[in-house]
């Protein structure tokens, strides 16, 4: 995303190079360092007063024409080295009494990508009447690569110079810059001054959303739903009454009408239908199983991708859209279906990362009841383990009273590949048998789901985002049957 495809931040600041003015140049050591030519000055004294002492040791015991050249060599280094020094001297007086003015401008897009390159601008400006060579790195934040830097320019008097440099978050949220600091020249480049310019600047890191839009173009294009998904056969249970009909195996005892029953002296239920605008709600866990990486993103980052694309797809079908996170943060936004709902949902969320905090599944759950009273489609993205389940498995209850529930429950890879790997040594055997007892697990875990009558997926976290839109089809054409 570039600045002019996009509104702009500008920070601005004027800046002194020297020993004046509010920001003044200084290297680590507090003044300015030797330039390259400035060595390169040294080394050629250096080169000749070798020349000397060769001359010296040969001229001692032949005498004659390489005595007077050893004579004339002494005299060149001793010139050398006075000139060498006054001319250093001055340069350095002229950099600390002559500060050098600049003035300097940051333009940032409205919005960083995480994980995709970003264009920064600066442009600079000077007073004076030479054409000045800079040498500029921005200080970045930490979690960001760059390209291009330290950058050089030419600055013209009282001319506007642009140079841009490229900056790739690794983590969302908000970054600030802080500094700028430049180096220049001294006017005889025995010297290499340095100072920083305070040039604070903000900027915002959204998901990468060209993912997103990849993964909706490779669903709209394929010719049926992906295999893998259960048909819920229940999924519509609760959700929008549509007649009453005998009972049949496999319904449950909500579904059953007590009233008809006795009056026909046969078991009766009710059977419903899906309302062909669905109304979702995600409960989005961001407590500290989500912080879990199988690859550059952890599991909060699959799993809000997965919202961002699946709230995009439901908006297009004009479906409402809400999301309540749990865990780290509390952040909540009703569900609605206009143009900006995913706007707000991806402001809502930019900056928020799963933290070591333990998520209270029943807390989340009373939460989302008092704020959601419409019937919804609620679904649950977290990362449960056998041990949740005496505070999950009621939750669950509760709020499938109220809504209908999928629960999304996310693999760890790293330890299911440890299936995949040779068995060497002891080491190697008891990971293998970690990893088994850990799949034992999920699996009881994702069978006690099944077992409440609930939409259920255990899945890898790179495969969320289509098992979820898999799941958000399925629940569009039970709507239109």
């Amino acid at each position: 995303m570039s600045s002019s495809s996009a509104p702009v931040i500008r920070a601005s600041d004027s800046a002194a190079l020297g020993a004046k003015g509010d920001h003044v140049g200084h290297s680590r050591l507090g003044l300015p360092r030797p330039s390259k030519f400035a060595l390169k000055c040294l080394m050629l004294w250096t080169a000749i007063g070798l020349v000397h002492g060769f001359c010296n040791i040969v001229g001692t015991d032949q005498g004659g024409i390489l005595a007077q050249v050893e004579m004339a060599v002494l005299t060149l280094w001793m010139l050398f080295a006075l000139a060498l020094f006054l001319a250093t001297v001055f340069d350095l007086v002229l950099v600390i009494l002559r500060p050098f003015r600049f003035s300097v401008e940051r333009i940032l897009p409205s919005r960083f990508s995480v994980g995709q390159w970003n264009r920064v601008e600066l442009r600079i400006r000077h007073q004076r009447r030479a054409v000045l060579e800079l040498y500029l790195f921005d200080h970045l934040p930490e979690d960001v690569n760059y390209e291009s830097m330290p950058l050089s320019v030419e600055v013209h008097p009282n001319r506007r110079s642009l140079v841009e440099y490229h900056v790739r978050p690794l983590t969302r949220g908000t970054f600030s810059f802080e500094k700028l600091q430049a180096l220049y020249y001294s006017p005889l480049k025995f010297w290499l001054a340095s100072a920083m310019a305070h040039l604070p600047g903000r900027a915002k890191v959204y998901p990468d959303t060209s993912v997103l839009a990849n993964l909706q173009y490779e669903l709209d294009h394929r010719s049926a739903p992906q295999s893998g998904l259960l048909s819920w056969a229940y999924l519509g249970h609760g959700m929008q009454f549509h007649q009453l009909r005998h009972y049949q195996t496999g319904d449950v005892l909500r579904q059953v009408d007590w009233k008809a029953t006795s009056r026909v002296q046969k078991m009766i239920s009710k059977e419903y239908q899906m309302e062909r605008e669905q109304t979702l709600v995600f409960l989005l866990d961001s407590g500290r199983r989500m912080r879990v990486k199988d690859d550059e993103l952890s599991h909060f980052d699959h799993a809000l991708n997965a919202v961002l694309l699946l709230v995009h797809v439901a908006l297009q079908q004009g479906d409402s859209v809400g999301l309540l996170t749990f865990g780290a943060e509390e952040r909540w936004i009703p569900p609605a279906k206009s143009s900006g709902q995913f706007n707000q949902i991806m402001n809502l969320t930019y900056d928020l990362h799963a933290q070591p905090i333990a998520s209270d599944y029943r807390k989340a759950v009373q939460r989302l009841i008092a704020r959601q009273q419409r019937r919804s489609v609620v679904i649950l993205i977290t990362n449960a383990r056998d041990e949740n389940l005496d505070e999950l498995a009621p939750a669950l209850n509760t709020l499938q009273q109220k809504h209908a529930v999928l629960v999304a429950n996310l693999q760890e890879q790293s330890v299911v590949k440890q299936l995949d790997y040779p068995i060497v040594d002891f080491s190697d055997a008891m990971k293998y048998l970690g990893a088994c007892h850990y799949l034992e697990q999920r699996q009881a875990v994702h069978q006690q789901l099944l077992g409440q009558r609930l939409a259920a997926l255990d899945v890898a976290p790179a495969e969320l985002p289509r098992a979820l839109v898999n799941y958000y089809y399925l629940l569009r054409n039970q709507a239109t049957r």
